[in-house]
């Protein structure tokens, strides 16, 4: 749940990132960034905040982010501290793992794109708080005033234009709240901004939203975020069934991409394309959204009826000699797909049905056999719920799961 599924341990990297900055500006610049550090409400470490934002201000060169979560856990005999960065500029994150020995001295650090998603291992059934809802407009960054005027923005937008819009800002944009909402089977639109990447979306108090446990079939997803129409999100959403999906395919920048945002649905609320009205908004300095979709207009509010277009179909591919869909479900391979999109404009790789039709040809998998009650299976790179570990550092601290050889 805590631990990096690959984790890089930078080598000397602690005497590198000695603070924000030269020595002699570490007083006052770690007074500064220590205002932005948020210790995670999930914390269940008893180690005091205050030692947590010291570790941490002289650990990371942090002067270029906004604002630094902290997710502090027991470990053995220290601890493991695991950060947020959000960049102060643009809608982007990254992550660190700090590890520390019993005297509070740092032992290791590495970075990669993780959080701890303590959501992954609960039993969570959504339900739906509105039925009759057709617009949510959502975003965690409370402080950004562009973020937040752009929530507004559409959500008055949807309401004037006869959509039922509620809207979620800082703390109401949980993962509870957002799944709640995703599961209503009436909702049109779900627009957010705020943090992400290739691998998900950042909602409020460091949870991944990396996939969904629900159909997206009739929802549309507007998430003005970094870099998350790139695989494997892109592929997630769309394999969940979304009608359209778009974000950021560059980092998008604070300010005009909202702008980009509002423009693009005050035209798609009234059933303008929504890639087409995407981009016409686009504008200078907003970065690179991506967009698609099998039915890119919205269904009216109240619902009415969604238009279905007829898709122009391509120019069937001449497959390239070893053009293959091993190993590629959901991507491009070559010079065809093997995406759930490819059937309908026939450009397929040619092996797409062995591969990743509705009955792939297995691969056969060894099957482990489990002590009972402690398994990782479900569990690579987290702790399971019985107890026991199943990232990479478990042998370490000889803590793993019986199983976790066979199944990690």
């Amino acid at each position: 749940m805590r631990r990096l599924v690959k984790v890089l341990l930078l080598v000397g990297v602690i005497a590198a990132l000695q603070g924000c900055g030269p020595v002699e500006k570490m007083d006052s610049q770690g007074s500064e960034i220590a205002k932005n550090i948020i210790i995670s409400p999930d914390s269940t470490s008893d180690l005091d905040p205050a030692t947590i934002k010291e570790i941490v201000t002289k650990t990371i060169d942090c002067d270029q982010w906004a604002s630094v979560t902290v997710l502090a856990e027991s470990r053995g005999d220290g601890y493991m501290l695991y950060g947020q960065l959000a960049s102060a500029d643009v809608y982007e994150l990254k992550f660190f793992q700090m590890g520390l020995d019993a005297e509070n001295e740092v032992s290791n650090l590495s970075y990669d794109v993780f959080w701890p998603n303590k959501a992954a291992g609960r039993s969570f059934y959504p339900s739906c708080p509105n039925s009759s809802m057709e617009t949510y407009w959502t975003t965690e960054c409370s402080t950004i005033s562009s973020s937040v005027s752009a929530i507004n923005k559409n959500d008055s937008t949807a309401k004037n234009r006869g959509y039922v819009s509620t809207k979620a800002i800082g703390s109401g944009e949980s993962y509870t709240n957002v799944t709640n909402y995703l599961s209503c089977s009436g909702l049109k639109v779900w627009g957010r901004v705020g943090h992400g990447y290739t691998g998900g979306l950042q909602l409020t108090g460091g949870q991944m939203l990396s996939s969904f446990s629900m159909s997206l079939d009739g929802h549309g997803v507007y998430a003005n975020s970094c870099l998350a129409y790139n695989d494997p999100f892109k592929s997630r959403v769309f394999n969940a069934g979304a009608e359209w999906f778009v974000s950021g395919i560059t980092n998008l920048y604070i300010g005009p991409s909202e702008a980009v945002f509002s423009c693009a649905m005050g035209k798609a609320l009234s059933q303008t394309n929504v890639c087409s009205a995407v981009n016409s908004c686009m504008q200078s300095g907003a970065g690179t959204h991506g967009c698609g979709g099998p039915n890119q207009v919205i269904p009216k509010p109240g619902g009415g009826p969604n238009p279905t277009p007829t898709p122009t179909p391509g120019p069937t591919p001449t497959p390239t000699p070893g053009d293959s869909c091993q190993g590629m479900c959901g991507k491009k391979s070559g010079s065809c797909w093997c995406d759930n999109l490819c059937k309908q404009y026939g450009d397929c790789c040619p092996d797409y049905d062995q591969f990743c039709g509705p009955n792939p040809t297995p691969t056969p998998q060894p099957t482990p056999t489990p002590t009972p009650g402690k398994s990782c299976q479900g569990y690579c790179g987290q702790k399971s719920p019985d107890g026991c570990w199943c990232d990479n550092l478990c042998k370490q601290y000889n803590d793993c799961c019986p199983d976790y050889d066979q199944v990690c």
